[in-house]
């Protein structure tokens, strides 16, 4: 569980190796949540926390390994199209619109393969009985590619959490901008268009 993934607090070394870093460690608000509460506004919740921030719920009990996923997932789309999905939030409503999701997965389905776009839309999925935990992510992403109306099932999978050691050497904060812009740059490079 980490409680906060946004490209903020994913860092990428010269190598282009990626790393969960916690910048939420010298913040009493750490998680996304109790940022939220506190009032900021460039979070990624789940629509399940968004309901909890509604009701000024203070300890709200949800399956925090889902809602990294999702957190994960809108960090992925941010990353895929270069543009911050938080447009999809409704802060005064407490809402995410799923048409202006579904406007981002578009736009991710226009550039990237069918695999990468059924992944990110299960990241991403509103109810939580149907997103994937991280195990069952895993799952599928190195299972076979679903048919396009088939919905991700995940039989025989149970809840787990994995610690991670992580060394960040010589790393910064992930920008999808200059990735991208390196990726360019490197291409030109190589003399491949």
């Amino acid at each position: 569980y980490h409680g906060d993934l946004r490209p903020v607090n994913i860092m990428m070394n010269n190598d282009g190796k990626l790393s969960v870093s916690d910048h939420g460690l010298l913040n009493p608000y750490k998680d996304n949540f109790n940022k939220a509460l506190a009032g900021k506004k460039d979070v990624y919740l789940s629509p399940t926390l968004l309901e909890h921030l509604k009701n000024k719920n203070k300890n709200p009990s949800y399956d925090v390994n889902k809602a990294d996923v999702f957190s994960l997932g809108m960090t992925l789309i941010h990353a895929a199209n270069l543009e911050n999905p938080i447009s999809s939030y409704d802060w005064s409503k407490k809402t995410i619109s799923k048409a202006e999701l579904d406007s981002h997965l578009q736009k991710v389905q226009n550039n990237y393969s069918p695999r990468f776009c059924q992944m990110l839309k299960a990241m991403v999925e509103f109810d939580d009985t149907q997103r994937p935990d991280f195990l069952q992510l895993n799952a599928l992403t190195n299972g076979p590619v679903l048919g396009a109306s088939a919905v991700p099932q995940f039989p025989g999978m149970n809840q787990q959490s994995q610690v991670m050691n992580n060394s960040i050497h010589n790393s910064q904060a992930f920008n999808p901008y200059k990735s991208a812009m390196l990726n360019n740059s490197k291409i030109g490079n190589s003399g491949v268009n």
